[in-house]
């Protein structure tokens, strides 16, 4: 008896502060519907509470490296010279050079715009210099005799032309092929090589094809 006893207890303890707690939350949630605050009459527990760091929510270092650049490729002032971006745990460094100190100021302020940014280092250097992007000159074209040797050495490693007889010669990338073959599906391995050598624009194929046994 005793111990059903206080099992029947220790049930309406736990239905008890069961109902409390409910009750507690209900009343919580009607404060704040009315803009009351609550009493300590009945305090809740603790709720877990997610603090972040400023009033903006965090953003990762990259999205806020692409928002930058974006912000300031697509500004008529800040968009004409390559500007350095860095980002760090939300603090953005400008680096390289702007036409005047505007346009530096203007890049700054554009980059304090963007969402995440919780600085701004400004490194810029005002340079009156028109900028003009530097463009790789084109390579110069090969010479005739490099053609020249680009042919024989395809000829050397196909096996079509074991037995031809070829000479080449190149001028302003123009092939002139000479020689004897022994049919003209040689003949024509020996143009298509030519003509897939490097600095040949033209093939003029002037081989003669001269069967096994007429050349003996």
């Amino acid at each position: 008896m005793g111990g059903a006893g206080n099992d029947r207890r220790r049930r309406r303890r736990w239905r008890g502060r069961r109902g409390r707690t409910t009750a507690s939350l209900l009343t919580l949630a009607a404060c704040v519907a009315c803009g009351e605050e609550p009493t300590d009459e009945d305090p809740l527990p603790p709720l877990p509470v997610e603090v972040v760091e400023g009033d903006q929510p965090l953003v990762e270092d990259y999205e806020i490296l692409g928002a930058v650049r974006g912000e300031l490729w697509s500004d008529e002032e800040t968009g004409r010279r390559p500007i350095g971006i860095d980002v760090h745990r939300g603090v953005v460094t400008l680096t390289g050079a702007v036409n005047d100190e505007a346009a530096k100021r203007r890049a700054v302020r554009r980059a304090e715009a963007v969402p995440g940014v919780r600085a701004v280092v400004d490194h810029l250097l005002v340079s009156h210099r028109p900028f003009v992007e530097r463009r790789r000159a084109p390579a110069p074209p090969p010479s005739d005799a490099a053609s020249e040797e680009a042919i024989r050495d395809a000829w050397r490693q196909d096996e079509r032309l074991s037995t031809a007889i070829l000479h080449v010669r190149v001028h302003d990338g123009v092939a002139l092929l000479t020689g004897r073959v022994a049919n003209a599906a040689t003949r024509r391995a020996a143009a298509d090589d030519a003509r897939h050598a490097v600095g040949v624009r033209e093939v003029r194929d002037l081989v003669e094809v001269v069967p096994d046994e007429e050349a003996r």
